[in-house]
């Protein structure tokens, strides 16, 4: 049997809620352009953490750098 081990990252929701403003995403259209799901998306803004996967993934949408969006 085989460890895993994943790195979870937390996300800074006011930065991503600015981030998402500036660039005219909502959260609906956020997890279109990411290819994030919506669920993903409201549990972020509420505080939860996520896979570095989605984080880069956010971050790309939004174009801006991923440590700017999350801590490891």
């Amino acid at each position: 049997m085989q460890n895993r081990v994943e790195v979870m990252a937390n996300v800074k929701v006011q930065i991503l809620r600015e981030s998402m403003l500036k660039q005219g995403f909502s959260s609906k259209a956020l997890a279109k352009e990411s290819g994030v799901g919506i669920v993903t998306i409201y549990n972020l803004l509420r505080g939860k953490t996520c896979g570095i996967p989605i984080a880069n993934k956010l971050a790309k949408a939004l174009n801006v750098p991923v440590e700017e969006l999350f801590t490891v």
